[in-house]
């Protein structure tokens, strides 16, 4: 599985590199910044969009004792949106 910071590398190198996909989806880890250093608050912001939570996140049960082990987030790419411009949604979507 291959390695990407989602906050300095452009969308278009992810597509050139090799990456083992499975149909449309591909599976990479990417080191998580937060944006301050005494919050819990991450970074998601990159240098030609930034990624926006959409919906809840959903808590991760482990099997029969549903014991809550951690939480997902799905967030969706959304280039631009600087400055006062409208910001484009793009079909880029992660799952964290």
């Amino acid at each position: 599985m291959k390695d990407f910071d989602l906050h300095a590398v452009f969308i278009s190198y992810m597509e050139s590199e090799k990456i083992q996909t499975y149909g449309p989806e591909w599976f990479f880890f990417s080191p998580l910044y937060k944006k301050y250093r005494k919050r819990n608050q991450l970074q998601r912001t990159t240098n030609v969009g930034y990624w926006k939570p959409t919906g809840p996140a959903r808590d991760i049960k482990r099997g029969v004792t549903e014991e809550v082990i951690g939480t997902k987030k799905t967030l969706v790419f959304h280039m631009g949106g600087g400055h006062g411009h409208a910001d484009v949604t793009t079909g880029w979507v992660i799952h964290e």
